[in-house]
């Protein structure tokens, strides 16, 4: 999936051999870690295997310059249990707005939404309970919507393959800045910790996550293939989209053509080259069904018969 309004983006899906995380936007510096195990879980549908912390850990990504204005940053973490005491999580770095340094600390009782000045000093902050925070892989967003000069600064995470979300958020006066750089410092309260998919957006949101995040597991065969011929650049058309269509499972990370051949052979569909146009044609399985006469050929018929009339041949 895209999204237009993505800056920057770690997928974190390196090799075990990896030194920092790779980028593969252009204009993007790669991500700077220390103690991470590389290629440590692949438990998570929607990716390749991820990296495990070994504390002491540490992140920083640095994000290009963009313009001012509302953001926000996601990734998807997995943590058996929590620190004792609230800890820092994730810290946003940003510029050119009010609030310059965002913290987000958890621990078993609290989840903590806060501002800093230069020195440290916390500036404004709200606690909420962690509800749902560990045992599965979970999405946290950490954002700001600005409305009428009031800057609401939320952090939100839910489990992933589920609706329902927790949220800590704070107001301040003032503006949003841009994001700078996300950095985490890990110690011992976030031994195990698995992370990846670190995302920095210049919106208030973003749905790239949304079906991502499960591989796009329960859609329909025909919506697959719909969805990912144009993330490839090749023209598709769909016969009869919006008939009944086999579901299919998680789309495992494969070429292009073996994703779409998985789906067609899932709904026991046509896939084939289109003669219309230079792209791809999919008719699923239902489409196939009692389909309307497009020739009527009757077996007698006046002036022109299919066939003679069945005579006897006398001895």
């Amino acid at each position: 999936p895209a999204d237009t309004s993505l800056i920057a983006y770690w997928p974190m899906e390196d090799g075990a051999a990896a030194t920092q995380g790779a980028r593969p936007m252009a204009g993007v510096q790669p991500m700077q870690v220390s103690g991470f195990t590389w290629a440590a879980d692949s438990t998570l549908a929607g990716s390749g295997p991820l990296p495990q912390l070994a504390p002491p850990s540490s992140m920083a990504a640095k994000i290009p310059p963009d313009t001012t204005g509302d953001w926000a940053v996601e990734c998807v973490f997995n943590l058996d249990s929590l620190p004792a005491a609230p800890t820092l999580m994730l810290q946003v770095n940003a510029t050119g707005g009010t609030a310059t340094i965002v913290q987000f600390l958890v621990g078993v009782a609290v989840a903590r939404i806060q501002t800093v000045d230069a020195t440290g000093a916390v500036v404004t902050s709200f606690d909420a309970t962690p509800t749902g925070f560990t045992g599965g892989w979970t999405r946290l967003q950490i954002s700001t919507l600005t409305v009428s000069g009031t800057v609401n600064l939320t952090a939100q995470w839910n489990t992933i393959g589920t609706s329902s979300f927790s949220t800590s958020s704070v107001s301040f006066s003032g503006t949003p800045g841009r994001v700078a750089s996300v950095s985490g410092t890990w110690g011992s309260g976030f031994a195990g910790l698995r992370l990846g998919h670190l995302g920095v957006f210049a919106a208030s949101t973003t749905s790239v996550y949304d079906s991502a995040s499960t591989a796009f597991d329960g859609e329909t065969a025909r919506v697959r293939i719909a969805r990912v011929a144009p993330e490839q650049g090749a023209p598709m058309s769909v016969a009869a989209f919006d008939q009944d269509a086999e579901l299919v499972g998680p789309q495992a990370q494969d070429t292009f053509l073996n994703v779409l051949t998985a789906a067609t052979q899932a709904d026991e569909g046509l896939l084939h080259e289109a003669r219309e146009f230079l792209g791809i044609r999919y008719r699923g399985r239902a489409s196939l069904y009692n389909q309307p006469s497009a020739l009527d050929l009757p077996y007698v018929a006046t002036p022109q018969a299919l066939m003679a009339p069945l005579k006897p041949v006398d001895d």
